[in-house]
């Protein structure tokens, strides 16, 4: 619809000019601009044209549609210069007077604007309409939609047959359309692409008291796809969601078969979401205040249970919102956990580094107890890695507790929701835990200014306002975004 309104409004301009230098033929300050605005037409027309045979990521129609706006205020300017300028002197015998300045000569001027307005709400590239198949055929993309966080796009990779969720250069999620050797849902899709979401469930078989009636409550904080989320309330759990970005939620309940939560979904920021709730803890219970998706219809305020399992998964795109990996925020949750229970928080990044090693400290300075696990592909005894395999970049999930030591269960056949590779993951926790030493080996001093008074290992400690951790993960952008340049072909990342 831009394209025609444009072509259609340099039209309507161009004919304007040339109307007014009819009216003005012997002015020179006229003339340019009718043949500016005849060009720019057709700059305009073949743009799509030009553009589609060149390879890159942004088509400059936006820069287009700008510079056009500058050059109808240049004329528009112009030519009420002009007509100002031949007001004020007598014209020669036979030499028509301009018409004076009125108001409509001042209409051109609100053009511009409306392009430019036009320009901000319209994206730079070309969007077909969904579902599209990429040139190369490899790739489908099923939904598209410019977010809260980003460009959310939903799409397929028909060579290796999954479907996945990312944003920008951040993928979310994904799972397998055939080839899985579980289960399919209703959507038919399998199991999840990414190992670090099954381990995260490994949170149910963490060994806690028994003697527990009531159904488990569970909250997810940053959704994903989904697959924590489904898997949880698929073991009878009440799950509740907090996610940032509704066109996740949306496209999690659309294309990846997420049961609606039973717990209720709050589409807002998790700091203030956690901050409000945990002010009202008492009792093994806090105050639901606001509305959600379920849970709160017709009502103002509820009382709820605490939380049995928290899942913290808000690493996006090679880099973490500050305000939720500090012990602030960690109080926070932690006063919405009951007694015994458990905390997993994800973190994508290199072992021995700045960002590992905080995060590790943190935790560590609120929870009683913390164990670390990498979800990385492992193998038997005597059999040595593929190539590739020993790069020290991958998924880390941090399992903290109250308890002084947080042990975990053997798993059960019903742990595995029929799932080969839940049964592959729970079934090798105890090769898959991290040291603490490799987290805090290889890191440095801490970045930014240091903190005054405090040695040791409690400089690694991020408190609210500590923006080093934003700083490490600056270093660390380029290097997730190359990592994931290997993860992924590049049909998928340029097919949004």
């Amino acid at each position: 619809m831009a394209a025609p309104v444009w072509c259609f409004s340099a039209f309507l301009l161009s004919r304007w000019m040339t109307s007014l230098s009819a009216q003005v033929s012997n002015s020179p300050a006229v003339s340019p601009p009718v043949v500016a605005f005849q060009l720019w037409t057709l700059v305009g027309a073949l743009e799509p044209v030009v553009f589609a045979q060149i390879h890159t990521r942004i088509r400059p129609t936006s820069v287009l549609i700008h510079l056009s706006s500058a050059a109808a205020t240049s004329c528009a300017v112009s030519y009420i210069s002009h007509l100002n300028h031949y007001a004020t002197i007598t014209p020669s015998t036979g030499t028509p007077r301009p018409p004076p300045t009125t108001w409509r000569s001042y209409l051109p001027l609100a053009i511009p604007l409306l392009l430019a307005q036009a320009a901000k709400r319209t994206s730079p590239h070309v969007i077909p309409t969904e579902p599209w198949t990429s040139a190369s055929g490899n790739v489908r993309v099923l939904a598209r939609t410019d977010s809260t966080t980003g460009v959310v796009v939903v799409a397929e990779n028909l060579i290796d047959k999954f479907r996945y969720l990312r944003c920008d250069h951040s993928l979310l999620g994904g799972m397998w359309i055939a080839g899985s050797r579980s289960p399919l849902n209703s959507h038919g899709l399998g199991d999840s692409i990414y190992t670090a979401f099954v381990l995260q469930e490994a949170i149910r078989i963490v060994e806690r008291p028994d003697n527990r009636k009531e159904k488990d409550r569970s909250l997810i904080i940053g959704l994903g796809v989904g697959v924590a989320a489904g898997a949880l309330q698929s073991h009878g759990s009440s799950v509740t969601v907090v996610e940032i970005d509704p066109a996740v939620y949306t496209y999690a309940r659309e294309y990846f078969g997420l049961p609606e939560p039973n717990g209720g979904v709050f589409l807002e920021d998790a700091r203030g979401w956690v901050d409000r709730r945990a002010r009202t803890v008492s009792d093994g219970h806090y105050i639901e205040t606001g509305n959600a998706t379920q849970v709160l219809q017709g009502t103002t305020s509820t009382t709820e249970d605490l939380f049995d399992y928290i899942i913290h998964d808000c690493f996006s795109g090679g880099s973490v919102p500050t305000f939720l990996f500090s012990t602030g925020f960690f109080e926070g949750v932690k006063g919405l956990l009951r007694a015994d229970g458990v905390l997993a928080v994800n973190f994508a990044g290199k072992l021995g580094s700045d960002p590992a090693h905080a995060i590790l400290n943190t935790l560590l300075s609120v929870f009683e107890s913390c164990r670390v696990f990498h979800d990385k592909v492992v193998y038997d005894s005597g059999k040595e890695p593929e190539a590739g395999e020993h790069d020290d970049f991958l998924n880390m999930v941090y399992f903290c507790s109250n308890a002084p030591v947080l042990k975990f269960r053997d798993p059960v056949e019903k742990d595995f929701l029929g799932s080969f590779l839940r049964q592959h993951i729970l079934t090798t926790m105890d090769r898959r835990e991290v040291a603490f030493a490799q987290i805090r080996g290889n890191s440095t001093a801490p970045a930014g200014k240091p903190l005054p008074g405090i040695e040791g290992e409690e400089q690694w400690v991020l408190k609210d306002g500590d923006e080093r951790l934003g700083e490490w993960q600056k270093a660390t952008g380029l290097e997730h975004w190359t990592v994931m340049r290997h993860v992924m072909t590049h049909d998928i990342w340029e097919s949004y």
